[in-house]
């Protein structure tokens, strides 16, 4: 599965090489399960804070709160805009370029899930500052 870096592939072709990647090596899909499991876990609870803040916003102007007093928006608002910002953020970058890494292999042989671990952490140790400021870049501008 040798391939050229001049090589252009189809979408249908390159769909088909990551299913093969994936299913050839169950360490690798149990791996990045795991890589994406806080992710997941992160996305639900972050889902339910904004679903309260959609809730109170759309109360807010007809004063029908229930037990809660005016200004627990503005702290909702800030609440859920931090969460987006700063854990969603790093999260996000974490788990895609553990994914990255992990699907980035050159070898034919399936790797171990300890060798699969340390290759991906090595990657991403010496990608992750580049990544971190072009991601910075991204969300700030």
């Amino acid at each position: 599965m040798e391939m050229k870096i001049d090589e252009k592939l189809s979408v249908m072709e390159l769909l088909k090489r990551a299913v093969k990647l994936i299913f050839s090596n169950i360490n690798h899909a149990f791996f990045l399960f795991l890589c994406s499991l806080p992710l997941f876990c992160f996305l639900i609870f972050s889902k339910l804070s904004l679903q309260t803040t959609i809730s109170l916003a759309y109360q807010f102007p007809s004063h029908n709160q229930i037990n809660l007093p005016e200004n627990d928006l503005i702290t909702w608002l800030i609440q859920t805009s931090l969460l987006y910002f700063f854990p969603y953020s790093l999260l996000d970058l974490f788990t895609t370029t553990m994914i990255v890494a992990a699907s980035s292999t050159s070898e034919e042989k399936p790797l171990g899930m300890l060798s699969l671990v340390r290759r991906s952490a090595k990657i991403c140790q010496n990608r992750l500052v580049g990544c971190l400021i072009t991601s910075l870049y991204v969300l700030l501008s």
